[in-house]
């Protein structure tokens, strides 16, 4: 102690900085940590429980866990009661905690404990027949953490969910050994239930314990195995799925992510566990018995399926059931790779029902403009003729045959026609327009396709987050139980979550239809069977195939400025490439061609020319023989004129219907051109909204997401009502929905941008681009306003 005097006053004297921690030693207390036999989750428990212990006895404890102090059993009862001796007998010892089944009941029913020993393993206290008394041990010197495993209860929501009469129970043989009232009780829950269980034990090999399972089994309850090594676990799994039984988890959730079917309880949550270990270890270390800490653990209860291992085996769940429980691995898996925003786009393009039926459009319209040409091209017609006259006429009329037999080769070449003319250049025109139909379908289908896209991202995540929610609601009922248990609240508080959870599945499965409706219209986008699973990859900003990947778009709407030049910009774009645009003006100038050759019609005549060579071959019967001088041939060559002169008015009457038609189509020009503008402006003040609202809803998440976890903690202590944290989680999750979509938003604002300007970036290389910004500096010089840089 003076030592300790001097160097405080030496260290006043020269100014050097002073802690109380540094004038008190803490008492250092050894741990001496026990677990069953080797395995790959025996040290990182070691490390999980160390850590616990060090942190809640921080500034009270020195915990140091010598390395001689790390005890490793061989799985045999023999073993383990080896080790727990060797450990409680070191002098080095404070404190023993096991970290295993088989070590926490050896521990727990030790007959002396000399030394403080924290149990936490203990699956169920009755079962096992663990001291208890008062909620407590009991029994000097032993704490220890009680699951309340029931097999009957595990068995019975089994049975719920499978139907079975014949189940096999999978159990460690050194666990099974240790505590034999386990048959026991497997027998009585076998009777109450009227079901015949098998047991089988096993250690470290899942091939023997595949091969004990009868052959008659209908279900496998799968009990602690912990001498499998996750290869081994693994195994199991694969062999119970390719004998299609179904398994249920004992240790819950954990077990069911690696691919058993169902369990009834949540992953157990070794921080809690180690968290609690520490807080009893505390609690001795200060001077409570361990005999009077409480052994009860509460475990909050929910189903769990696994829907990858459901289908696998051929299992169908009822509805009821896959809205209560929390499915695992729920999407099935699709076949071939993601599919990514431009792939969709491709295949849209490539394989769309509506956008093949445009294009035979188009291919048959190219007919139409052969069809008019034809009418200018030489016309070449081949005739016969069979004449048969009285025979009384034959002899009478000079040079005429009862019977005569001729063929006729005509030739006809129209060499000025007006309305022919006109109609080959009109039929030019609506080709033209049906070319740029085309043009505007296929920007549509990618619209669409985009759109779609985007739908099935919003409602996949739209579905996460509802799931999440859902999750969210069952741990606060828990806490609402909790609550409860101790008087802090009354049961109106449960049934309120209740009540939530019920609004939460509604929510859930409300989410899940959203996305099936989505994939379902982009299958049909892609033309591609209905029911395939679409998988998706994420969007972002960043995209390649987007004009978003270059930074300076940003820059463009980053002051009011800028952003109304672009607009006038886009929009000016927009006049020239709009497909609706360029089709009226393909229709219009087809009218003005009617409209002229209308007026033509009233002084152009037509001309054409005809020759015809017309060949008797054969005169038969009386009067067949000819005139002198004839021959049986024919040719004759004609140039026709015509100009109709009076037509009942018909020709003015197409006139004016003519002039009226073109009329129309201006000023429906002028109306598309407005919607057009429109279009554009309104797309681009909706996309700068959508970008400014993904920096803001995510601000809007965090904070949301911070106030949740205030009023969560301040209702879990009583500080705040029920009412407080539902405000506080629906507020969170709409704002997490928010955020976990602007970006969506924001991409699908943007495709309404580059549909309306007619210009999608996925039919532009970097230089399309490049050109595109040139383009737009040039603009932004012209109306006096430099682009930002």
């Amino acid at each position: 102690m003076t030592k300790q005097i001097v160097i405080l006053a030496l260290a006043i004297v020269l100014n050097l900085p002073v802690t109380v921690q540094a004038a008190r030693q803490l008492p250092v207390v050894n741990v001496a940590i026990l677990t069953d036999g080797p395995s790959e989750r025996a040290q990182s428990l070691r490390s999980v429980f160390l850590d616990e212990m060090r942190a809640v006895n921080e500034g009270e404890f020195d915990i140091q866990a010598p390395t001689a102090l790390q005890l490793e059993a061989d799985r045999t009862l023999a073993g383990v009661r080896n080790a727990l001796d060797k450990a409680i007998a070191d002098p080095r010892t404070d404190v023993v905690v096991t970290l295993g089944a088989l070590g926490s009941h050896v521990a727990a029913l030790r007959k002396r404990l000399p030394k403080p020993v924290v149990a936490p393993l203990i699956s169920n206290h009755g079962l096992q027949k663990i001291p208890y008394k008062d909620g407590a041990s009991g029994k000097r010197n032993l704490s220890y953490i009680s699951l309340d495993v029931d097999i009957l209860r595990d068995l019975s929501a089994f049975q719920e969910v499978v139907p079975f009469t014949r189940l096999t129970l999978l159990l460690d043989a050194a666990i099974a050994e240790a505590i034999p009232g386990i048959n026991k009780e497997v027998s009585r829950v076998a009777q109450e239930l009227d079901i015949t269980i098998s047991p089988v034990t096993g250690s470290d090999s899942a091939m023997a314990i595949l091969a004990a399972i009868p052959e008659d089994s209908q279900a496998v309850y799968v009990g602690p195995l912990p001498a499998l090594s996750s290869l081994e676990y693994q195994r199991l799994v694969k062999g119970l799925i390719e004998r299609r039984l179904p398994s249920f988890a004992f240790e819950g959730k954990t077990d069911v992510a690696r691919g058993l079917l169902v369990g009834i309880t949540p992953a157990l949550e070794m921080d809690r566990v180690a968290r609690r270990v520490a807080l009893n270890m505390r609690r001795i270390l200060l001077g409570e018995k361990a005999s009077n800490l409480p052994v009860a653990f509460a475990r909050a209860e929910g189903l769990t399926l696994n829907m990858r291992t459901a289908r696998a085996i051929g299992f169908s769940p009822k509805w009821p059931l896959l809205t209560q429980a929390e499915l695992l691995y729920d999407e099935p898996e699709a076949v071939g790779p993601p599919l990514t925003l431009a792939d969709a786009v491709e295949q849209a393009l490539e394989k769309n029902l509506n956008l093949r039926i445009a294009q035979s459009g188009v291919v048959a319209g190219r007919e139409n403009i052969r069809e008019a040409r034809s009418a200018l091209l030489p016309q070449i017609g081949l005739s016969g003729r069979s004449l048969t006259i009285e025979e009384d006429d034959a002899t009478v009329i000079p040079g005429r045959s009862e019977h005569t037999a001729s063929g006729s080769l005509t030739l006809d070449q129209v060499i000025y026609s007006e309305p022919a003319r006109a109609n080959l250049d009109i039929q030019k025109q609506l080709h033209s327009a049906r070319e740029i139909e085309y043009e505007r379908v296929r920007l549509d289908i990618v619209l669409e396709t985009t759109q779609t896209y985007l739908d099935v991202l919003r409602a996949k995540t739209n579905s996460g987050v509802q799931k999440d929610n859902l999750r969210l609601s069952r741990s606060n009922l828990e806490l609402a139980r909790g609550r409860r248990r101790i008087g802090t609240a009354g049961p109106s508080e449960v049934y309120r979550w209740e009540s939530e959870i019920a609004n939460a599945q509604r929510a859930v499965v409300e989410a899940q239809a959203q996305t099936q409706v989505a994939e379902t219209a982009l299958n049909a986008l892609l033309h591609r069977p209905l029911e395939d699973i679409v998988a998706t990859l994420e969007v972002g900003l960043n995209e390649p195939v987007l004009v978003t990947s270059q930074q300076r778009l940003f820059k463009l709407i980053a002051n009011p400025a800028s952003f109304r030049v672009l607009r006038d910009f886009i929009v000016q774009d927009a006049f020239t490439s709009a497909p609706e645009l360029r089709q009226l003006d393909a229709l219009i100038r087809a009218q003005e061609r009617t409209l002229d050759s209308a007026n033509r019609a009233y002084w152009q005549p037509t001309l054409s020319l005809r020759a015809d060579r017309t060949e008797t071959f054969s005169r038969n019967g009386a009067g067949n023989a000819p005139l002198p001088g004839m021959d049986d041939s024919e040719t004759t060559i004609g140039l026709q004129l015509s100009l109709p002169v009076f037509t009942g008015g018909a020709r003015a009457a197409r006139e004016a219907s003519a002039n009226e038609e073109l009329s129309g189509l201006r000023i429906q020009r002028q109306a598309v051109a407005e919607r057009v503008e429109q279009r554009v402006r309104s797309a681009l003040y909706t996309t700068r909204a959508a970008y400014t609202a993904i920096r803001l809803s995510r601000q809007a998440a965090d904070a949301a997401e911070s106030n949740f976890v205030v009023v969560r903690d301040a209702y879990s202590s009583g500080a705040m009502s029920v009412l407080d944290l539902l405000d506080a989680q629906n507020a969170a999750l709409v704002a997490d929905l928010r955020a976990a979509t602007a970006v969506y938003d924001f991409v699908r604002t943007l495709m309404e941008v580059e549909r309306a300007a007619a210009r999608f970036d996925f039919f532009l290389t970097s230089d399309d681009q490049a050109d595109w910004f040139a383009r737009a500096e040039r603009y932004f010089s012209e109306q006096g306003i430099p682009m930002p840089n």
